[in-house]
């Protein structure tokens, strides 16, 4: 019993591990609606066995799976496990919804002096 554990633990950290690979090559591909079914996949792989946070050399690329994710509205649950397996710090969510947030107003101001000059 102990052993099939040990196994599949094995196998879910590589089928982890495949997903984050596949996750990042449909990134490079600028394929965001990939890289979110990817991470989907990957998540319900860890809910089946939960695991320890994910490795990778490019963390900016690591960020950047986060920001798409975050941005397909998941639920927060997700979202935080998400954090978590890639080793998100928890600065990043605040400092990417202050953006957010900037980026709002920006967006506002900006169709206001639109209108303005039409």
């Amino acid at each position: 019993m102990k052993f099939s554990h040990l196994a599949l633990g094995s196998l879910t950290r590589r089928k982890l591990s495949n997903s984050l690979i596949q996750a990042v090559a449909l990134l490079r591909q600028r394929n965001q609606q990939g890289v979110v079914s990817t991470l989907n996949d990957l998540l319900a792989c860890d809910k089946a066995v939960p695991s320890e946070p994910l490795t990778w050399e490019v963390p900016e690329e690591l960020a950047d799976l986060y920001t798409i994710y975050m941005k397909n509205n998941p639920a927060p649950e997700k979202l935080c496990r998400l954090q978590y397996l890639l080793g998100i710090s928890d600065q990043l969510p605040l400092l990417l919804g202050r953006l957010k947030i900037a980026y709002s107003q920006l967006g506002q101001r900006k169709s206001s002096l639109c209108s303005n000059l039409i």
